[in-house]
């Protein structure tokens, strides 16, 4: 409801839309809340999209923030939480992650924002609001884990000098996968009041199949617990698939079906099922045990599945991935957030008619 802004080019110069969030996509109805909470939340992920806060002179940008204080008090005002998550999206090429995350300079405007945030939530009971300070952080290898290293440590700073005791939700690079947290250094923020998210979408291949771009829309048919042999079948339909997309014109066909050919490389050559999960949350909770951060500020922040692969239902096989990582959170004593209440891709909980997707309750233990 406050990420993806529509934006318009003029003079091929992009500019975002004003007022934003105008349209029905974007409306917070009271019943969606009454429904959350009933089916058993107990706090909403609110993703926010910075680049629109950025972008926006000082007149404007307290426009947002009253904008931004209206739904938080309506989250809240409907008994459940809220982790106010910072999320850089990719529409605008000005405020994309990569261009956010480049250097130092790319990070100054965005640090504002972070300062400005932690403001503006540190007025509301701090038992129940928190910050997310950058969603899917997305530096890879080492050296860009070090940098962002020291990024969020810039980021937290910001925070804490708006708000000292507001709840901190923390990531780890590549994207906050699960494995770059367990080499994560939580030992700087030990006498702050923290977090630590990761988001858990393995196998990709299976959970993101048949997706609008890249890779992985070509992919179809993939059931879990995904075999090697499963997924070179899958393969050769996905090649076969990216060859014939007219779409693309005979060299982007050509490039296309070898980075299809390369994501399965990855994945695809590793077997996934329940034993699979439970050793990526047992490293998980290794490193926090080895560090001493409680189980209970470990949040799982994103999880899900898409429904369908260019139009095969995936099915039962989809309930079964959920249950299992859902539950491997539970065990080890971790929140979760699903992805997604409401949006696009096939993940969503209630569709764009506000049809609840019944099968989805049981696996993710709800009412």
């Amino acid at each position: 409801m406050l990420n993806w802004p529509a934006f318009q080019v003029d003079a091929d110069a992009p500019r975002y839309v004003w007022p934003p969030f105008a349209s029905e996509k974007y409306r917070l109805e009271t019943e969606d809340l009454t429904r959350v909470r009933t089916l058993g939340f107990d706090f909403i992920r609110l993703t926010v999209d910075p680049g629109l806060w950025i972008a926006q002179g000082e007149e404007r940008a307290r426009q947002l923030e009253k904008l931004y204080a209206r739904v938080v008090e309506t989250i809240l005002a409907a008994g459940l939480d809220v982790v106010f998550d910072l999320a850089p999206v990719d529409n605008h090429p000005d405020f994309t992650p990569a261009r956010l995350t480049a250097n130092s300079e790319g990070l100054d405007g965005y640090a504002d924002i972070v300062a400005r945030a932690a403001r503006l939530l540190s007025k509301y009971p701090q038992e129940r609001v928190a910050l997310e300070l950058f969603n899917e952080p997305p530096l890879q290898g080492s050296a860009g884990e070090a940098r962002w290293a020291a990024m969020q440590w810039r980021l937290h700073a910001c925070a804490r000098a708006g708000a000292p005791d507001l709840a901190l939700v923390l990531s780890a690079a590549h994207w906050g996968d699960f494995a770059a947290l367990t080499r994560l250094d939580p030992g700087p923020y030990r006498a702050s009041n923290v977090l630590y998210t990761f988001h858990y979408y393995a196998p990709h291949l299976f959970t993101h199949q048949g997706s609008k771009t890249g890779p992985t829309s070509y992919v179809s048919g993939l059931s879990w617990p995904l075999t090697r042999a499963a997924a070179e079948l899958a393969q050769a339909d996905a090649e076969q698939a990216a060859a014939g997309d007219t779409a693309l014109d005979v060299d982007t066909r050509a490039q296309m079906r070898e980075q299809v050919a390369q994501t399965f490389a990855g994945e695809g050559a590793r077997a996934h099922d329940e034993t699979v999960v439970a050793r990526d949350f047992d490293a998980v909770q290794a490193w926090a045990q080895t560090h001493g951060v409680a189980p209970q500020r470990v949040l799982m922040g994103e999880f899900g599945c898409v429904l369908a692969s260019r139009g095969r239902p995936i099915g039962a096989t989809r309930l079964a991935w959920l249950g299992c990582v859902r539950r491997a959170a539970e065990a080890r004593g971790f929140g979760w957030a699903y992805w997604a209440f409401k949006g696009y891709g096939g993940m969503e909980l209630v569709d764009a008619q506000g049809a609840l997707h019944g099968d989805l309750l049981a696996p993710l233990g709800l009412q």
